[in-house]
């Protein structure tokens, strides 16, 4: 149930509790830089792809301000 780069702790059970499984989330993140480019907070009212120039337009929004913004990537995983 890891990501192959990086291993649960060995005593971790089968079934890990959902705080074990947060903390790996948070430990992951934090071990490979991530938290820069995660925002938390933020719900996606729209992706939307451009078959021209090869990207996608995932517009979001705040949920302390809804405030909304469009941002183009090139890759998006659901």
């Amino acid at each position: 149930m890891a990501y192959s780069s990086f291993s649960f702790p060995p005593e971790t059970s089968l079934f890990p509790p959902a705080a074990t499984v947060l903390k790996y989330l948070v430990d992951f993140a934090a071990h490979f830089d991530l938290m820069p480019c995660i925002r938390l907070k933020t719900s996606v009212v729209a992706v939307r792809r451009d078959h021209v120039a090869g990207t996608w337009s995932v517009t979001v929004r705040t949920a302390d301000t809804s405030h909304e913004e469009t941002i183009v990537f090139d890759y998006v995983i659901v």
